[in-house]
């Protein structure tokens, strides 16, 4: 039923739902004007009301781009599992089913895509959100524009939010497509341009043409508390044009909660919205702005000096700086030149004490970078250029981004579980699913029941990892190094070469450890109880790792490879 309320109630219910949206707006108008701000800094995009030097150059440094940019591979570089973990011991096997059909989802829905362009849409404005439904038996994700996203103003998260409104534009036809929609046939054509994407849209100088024959209505989900005539409840209600009401039922999820997701970049308990990276970065970008301008303007005034001249004495058209260029003066003391002070210096000092604020703030670095130790002038010098002070400095920079990263998997393990919760709900018949693993694929039936019990999250989005490649690979050579003697009491050393050769970024490792080749280390017998030569040896020492293990009288079985 798409309106479960009585029909004398249906204007009340509208008001409501409009009266909340309003509220809503309102209250976030400041944040608007400042995300449209932030992304004008992040496109680099110079605001000369923002700017205190007012000069001839106009240059703007993307330096808030490249810190948000850095961050990103760092966030999306490592492949993120999400796996489903069985409360109750019967419930095993149905884990491994949904951890199947969890991956093989995370793939159909493009969600490392999605992942990036959430992560961005943080790191910008605080706060990222995506909605998670469920359309023509499958499930969908969408990352939702800010500006048609709305909260509770007294709420911090979306579970203790009242109510939370999600602002879209749809044709009529589309609406009647939907038949959980109940349409009235006098329901018109009301869509006003929204001011905050029409400002974003002028940062680039952009204008959406209006296309006459295109039109739309406007459309508010509103997901929260309502009675509806059994006492307050979840419920969805949608209404058109903020005045006609076109659904209305208690939540249609079974998990009943609202379907979006918050990831946060930092957050702030007291607000809704966390605190972004370009928040904190604004002023400072501007300060090296006006640093780098200033200094342009300085040596253009150097280049193209300004002169002195008694009047009448010298034609000022002969006054330009060019090679071999004559200025003819009947009086050699009719003209003197205005030197102007080089005071480039200086502004190199300033803008290595911005850069190294911008660091402090950010946490990235020029190692976090990859460029190394700052050399040049306005660069900030890493005095701990030997190996041990550079992986210092890369394992502070990790540890930021490993916050970001336990953000991520948290936002990620509300993902899984209403993921989990619409799978249980809406397939109600058996559908195929690609697995891949060991570099094949196959389709498997996935049944109904085969998604039963409760289950549990676990993300692994490598948040307890070094977050630099080579720190990675040393300490998985020092790991190998150090297992090795123990390989004569049965230990699998292959698994901890696989570690080893995944810091590499192998697509398939397998590979390298082909059935037919037997691989061994010295004292231990291969496979099938045959003992070979120095090839395991051989295999070690060529990833970097020595071992002083002594081959052994007594010989142990090797544990199948396979397992």
């Amino acid at each position: 039923m798409a309106i479960d309320i009585k029909k004398a109630k249906y204007g009340e219910c509208a008001d409501y739902v409009k009266t909340c949206y309003r509220s809503s707006l309102e209250f976030q108008r400041p944040l608007f004007i400042k995300f449209n701000e932030y992304y004008r800094i992040y496109r680099a995009i110079r605001d000369d009301g923002k700017q205190n030097y007012a000069g001839r150059a106009k240059l703007f440094i993307p330096y808030v781009f490249s810190i948000i940019e850095t961050i990103i591979p760092r966030l999306v570089g490592n492949k993120i599992k999400i796996e489903a973990v069985p409360r109750e011991p019967n419930d095993l096997q149905n884990a491994k089913s949904q951890s199947a059909l969890l991956d093989y989802e995370w793939d159909k829905m493009n969600m490392r895509a999605v992942l990036k362009s959430w992560i961005r849409q943080s790191l910008l404005y605080g706060y990222g959100i995506l909605k998670l439904g469920w359309q023509e038996d499958t499930p969908k994700v969408e990352l939702l524009d800010l500006f048609d996203f709305f909260y509770d103003p007294d709420g911090t998260t979306i579970e203790n939010c009242r109510y939370t409104i999600h602002r879209s534009e749809r044709t009529l036809d589309e609406l009647k497509k939907n038949p959980n929609y109940n349409i009235p046939k006098t329901l018109d054509y009301k869509v006003a341009e929204d001011e905050y994407k029409v400002q974003r849209d002028a940062v680039l100088g952009l204008t959406k043409p209006k296309d006459k024959d295109v039109k739309k209505v406007e459309i508010l989900e509103y997901w929260g508390l309502y009675d509806l005539g059994n006492g307050e409840q979840e419920c969805l209600l949608v209404i058109a044009n903020q005045d006609t009401l076109i659904r209305a039922e208690v939540n249609p999820y079974k998990h009943l909660k609202k379907p979006f997701i918050k990831l946060i970049d930092v957050e702030d308990v007291t607000s809704f919205a966390g605190i972004g990276e370009v928040e904190q970065l604004a002023s400072l970008q501007y300060e090296l702005n006006d640093i780098r301008n200033q200094r342009m303007d300085n040596v253009t005034l150097i280049l193209n000096r300004m002169w002195k001249v008694l009047k009448g004495a010298v034609d000022e058209e002969d006054l330009v700086s060019q090679a071999g260029n004559v200025i003819h003066c009947e009086d050699m003391n009719a003209l003197e030149a205005l030197e102007t002070p080089d005071v480039t210096g200086s502004s190199y000092n300033e803008e290595t004490l911005v850069k190294s604020d911008i660091q402090l703030v950010s946490g990235v670095n020029d190692y976090t970078r990859g460029s190394g130790e700052g050399q040049g002038k306005g660069q900030v010098g890493m005095k701990q250029n030997t190996a041990t002070g550079i992986m210092l400095l890369q394992e502070a920079s990790a540890s930021r981004f490993k916050y970001k990263l336990d953000n991520l998997e948290d936002s990620l393990k509300e993902f899984g579980e209403q993921l989990i919760a619409l799978n249980q709900q809406f397939m109600d018949r058996a559908t195929k699913i690609r697995i891949v693993g060991d570099g094949l694929s196959r389709w498997v039936d996935m049944e109904p029941d085969n998604l039963l019990g409760k289950f549990d999250i676990k993300i692994d989005a490598a948040s307890d990892q070094p977050m630099n490649k080579s720190v990675r690979r040393a300490e998985a050579r020092e790991l190998l190094q150090a297992v090795v003697p123990f390989a004569q009491l049965g230990l699998d050393i292959k698994y901890f070469i696989k570690y080893l050769l995944e810091t590499y970024d192998l697509t398939d490792i397998d590979k390298a450890f082909p059935q037919e080749q037997i691989t061994s280390v010295p004292g231990v017998p291969a496979m099938g109880g045959q003992t070979t030569g120095s090839v395991g040896t051989d295999a070690i020492a060529g990833l970097g790792v020595t071992t002083n293990a002594k081959p052994t009288a007594q010989r142990t079985p090797y544990p199948n490879l396979g397992q």
